[in-house]
């Protein structure tokens, strides 16, 4: 009887009282399964200082578990380590495409003082049908074809920030996959990769051609050379990100029959981080935090690169899609690529109210919560897509 209770009191002691390793493993768990009012709650006055409530799942969550699919489990008990006045506890976290190692660092009082990715290894969920070759790492491919007759026009999907696999899967969510299915039940195919630093979280990129340009210039090769496609109609259609550099990756190859901008930001990057602050937090506070987290190749940006002048330079047609509800690359950008492309006339330009950065419907102002909300790519967008690259 006696065990009994002491159990029980144990089970229900405050996170306080329990060990850091504990402890760890619950920060963990809430943190990968949208909790995110519970782990600032958690924060030592110099994080919440740092970082205001509303930017921990856009800084945090995202760049620990983008890609990594459905949470599943925290595996077993954290280990714990002293180092600087904290527990260093590392833990694992297992989602379906990969298990997380994840740094939670306590204070005394078991309050977290800071978060950061440690490692990630995939699990294979699907097995690929290709492989990008990027130096000494392969990256996994997937080669979706329509049902119909070929040679078929083919967009090679680039990815946005972070380390997206390759369905750019965020919660439960995959765009890449919503548009490799819908385009080819519409006579397009798809090639779509794990992005390096998804595949291998333990060499970050230095910068973005090692992060994203030379591995959309091996894809756009791997893919004219496969059966099924028109190796005269490979367009790449970049995301984010991949929008923001997709002029670039066209200009580095002349075969690239065209581009697609999917929300892709066209300002600094500074600029647009702001916003996004402003947005979450109705405030600067935690700018700078967030500003000086990002890698530094984000901070410097690509060198001597203008994306609107490369863009108006480039021979081959664009078409440039943007959500209206957007708050991480908005309205601002989309026109600014309308005015610069405005003279060419091979250019074309869809804005749907409903949709934000995901290209996923939804009301009211976009925040991040509504990511962690199951929804698809809509017809209207597929629609569209296809009837551009077919048009070219």
């Amino acid at each position: 009887m006696l065990q009994t209770l002491w159990l029980g009191i144990f089970v229900l002691a405050p996170l306080w009282a329990q060990s850091p390793a504990a402890v760890a493993s619950v920060v963990a768990g809430e943190l990968a399964t949208g909790k995110y009012a519970e782990v600032y709650a958690r924060f030592t006055p110099q994080m919440r200082a740092a970082l205001p409530e509303a930017m921990v799942r856009t800084l945090l969550a995202q760049q620990l578990f983008a890609g990594a699919g459905g949470f599943e489990a925290v595996e077993g008990e954290s280990r714990c380590q002293a180092a600087q006045g904290f527990d260093a506890c590392d833990v694992t976290v297992r989602f379906e495409g990969a298990r997380v190692r994840v740094l939670v660092a306590l204070d005394a009082e078991n309050r977290v003082g800071g978060l950061r990715l440690l490692g990630r290894e995939l699990r294979e969920t699907a097995p690929a049908t290709l492989h990008v070759s990027a130096g000494a790492i392969s990256l996994p491919a997937y080669l979706t074809l329509p049902q119909t007759t070929g040679p078929h026009p083919l967009f090679v999907l680039v990815h946005g920030s972070g380390p997206n696999d390759a369905d750019e899967t965020i919660g439960p969510n995959k765009p890449f996959r919503d548009l490799a299915e819908g385009l080819a039940a519409r006579g397009v195919a798809t090639l779509r990769y794990d992005k390096r630093t998804h595949v291998s979280s333990s060499a970050p990129a230095a910068n973005f051609d090692e992060e994203v340009i030379d591995d959309a210039l091996a894809a756009v090769k791997l893919a004219q050379a496969r059966d099924g496609v028109d190796p005269k109609r490979v367009f790449v259609l970049g995301h984010s990100l991949g929008g923001y550099l997709a002029p670039h990756i066209a200009s580095r190859d002349a075969a690239v029959r065209g581009i697609v901008i999917l929300a892709g930001n066209n300002r600094p990057m500074r600029e647009i981080l702001m916003e996004q602050v402003r947005h979450l937090s109705g405030s600067d506070t935690g700018f700078e935090a967030a500003w000086n987290s990002l890698p530094r190749h984000y901070r410097e940006g690509l060198p001597n690169y203008d994306p609107l002048l490369t863009a108006r330079q480039l021979a081959a047609p664009i078409l440039v899609l943007q959500g209206a509800r957007d708050y991480q690359v908005t309205t601002v950008d989309y026109e600014r690529w309308k005015s610069a492309l405005s003279e060419r006339r091979d250019n074309e330009f869809h804005l749907y109210p409903a949709l934000n950065h995901l290209f996923l419907a939804g009301a009211g102002v976009s925040m991040p919560a509504e990511y962690n909300v199951l929804s698809h790519i809509p017809a209207e967008v597929l629609d569209d897509l296809a009837a551009w690259v077919k048009a070219h």
